[in-house]
């Protein structure tokens, strides 16, 4: 797995468990290779190389990497950025792509 994971890398396509049960499917047909077994075998790649689900936050001028991040910087839930970011009374905390 490790090896198509390079593989993809240097080709330079993100690094997905469907990109790499594509190509286990492509060399094993009908070998069942469970998301698990793919999510230990991934943990040795750079996360740069692995695609982020989140978005970036910017809050007062400052951009954070995560609705995570903003909220711990900001001591208030996660849930609150949320709500701020898709309120029109905080202009100031926007969601950035």
């Amino acid at each position: 797995m490790i090896e198509h994971a390079r593989k993809l890398i240097a080709e330079g396509k993100p690094v997905t468990h469907a990109a790499i049960m594509t190509m286990l499917n492509r060399e094993r047909p009908r070998h069942r290779t469970f998301p698990t077994e793919i999510s230990r075998a991934l943990k040795s790649i750079p996360k740069e190389h692995r695609p982020r689900q989140g978005f970036n936050v910017k809050v007062e001028g400052t951009i954070y990497p995560s609705v995570r991040a903003a909220a711990r910087a900001k001591g208030v839930s996660m849930e609150t950025v949320r709500k701020r970011i898709a309120n029109p009374n905080y202009p100031k905390w926007k969601r950035r792509d």
